[in-house]
Formats: structure tokens, sequence, C-alpha cells
């Protein structure tokens, strides 16, 4: 089973819980091809055709990001929406991705918690990735669901020191998670 998780945090650099998930990730899957978009394409130019053949090539694809505004970082809706062309992705000619799984893994920096209904978020993870469903949906993809930990936001010289070890902690956590549904 080949696996390519496309990496969709447009900072990746500050990032300390996405890089440990997609450290912990890799450890026990170091075949997964990792697209970092952020770094391949700062410009926001993507080759779509390389793209297309790497997602093309895979049987599971991952999208890992941290929620912006309850959605993808404008990066990654772009790359899907660029990527995930009519004629490759859906359409009467677009079966490409057909067959395949497809999985959510994000993170937040409000608490997990607060992600139910009638808490401060309002809706679980689930709801507001319902785009991720309705895309795997369009295009013939399994749905394997969303991995999320929340409360991850670690801001150097601002966060307080003692926080970061739990968030490596859940985020080592996540990344487990993950790997384990890539074993399956």
């Amino acid at each position: 089973m080949k696996t390519i998780m496309i990496y969709g945090h447009p900072h990746p650099e500050l990032s300390l819980g996405n890089k440990t998930i997609l450290e912990t990730v890799k450890a026990e899957i170091p075949d997964m091809d990792v697209r970092h978009i952020a770094e391949l394409y700062s410009d926001g130019k993507f080759d779509i055709k390389a793209e297309q053949e790497a997602l093309a090539a895979a049987d599971t694809i991952i999208l890992k990001f941290p929620v912006y505004w309850y959605a993808y970082p404008a990066l990654l809706k772009k790359y899907i929406d660029d990527v995930f062309a009519h004629g490759f992705a859906y359409g009467s000619t677009g079966t490409r991705l057909k067959g395949k799984t497809l999985i959510v893994s994000c993170t937040t920096g409000a608490p997990y918690d607060a992600y139910a209904e009638g808490e401060f978020q309002s809706h679980t993870m689930d709801t507001y990735m319902f785009p991720a469903a309705q895309l795997a949906k369009l295009c013939g993809m399994h749905f394997g669901g969303v991995v999320h930990t929340g409360g991850v936001m670690y801001i150097p010289g601002v966060s307080k020191p003692e926080a970061k070890e739990p968030i490596i902690k859940a985020c080592q956590v996540h990344g487990e998670k993950l790997a384990s549904l890539l074993r399956r």
C-alpha cells in the first residue's frame, strides 16, 4: 500500500504539533511520500501534472494541515482546487482517484473538547471536515475519516515553556493513530 501525505501547513517551520505528527508517522511509515506544498510551491503555482501523477500512484491520500477558520488553509484549498481537477479526479473521465482512501489529519489551537455539539465551537471536527468527506465521495474514494488533535498551539517566546511537552505527547499519539490506520 502506497501512501502520500499532502502536507498543507502554510508555515511548516513554525509548527510544533504538525511537525511532531509528521515525524511520528514518517518513523512508522518511512516509505510514505510527503508533499510539503508550502515548500514545493511557495508561489502557489503547482506542477499539476506531477501532483496528479503522485496522487494517482498512491492507494491512500492524507490531507495534513492545521485548521484555519474551520477549514483547510488557503494554499491547501488552492491545491485541491487546481490538482483535484475535472477529468482527473471526477467527472465522466475523471477516475484516477477512484477506489483510493482519503484521510484528514488536522490540528487546532482550540482544545479537542471544544469541538462538540453545545461546546464553544458548536460542532464536531467531522462536521467541519464535511468538504473532505464530500470530496472523497465525488472522486469515488473511500473516506477514511478525520484524525484531529486540539490544543496544539505553541508559539515560541509567547507560550509557556511547560506547554510544549504535553503538545508533543498529544501529537505523537495522533501520529501513532494515523500510522495504525495506514497499517490496516
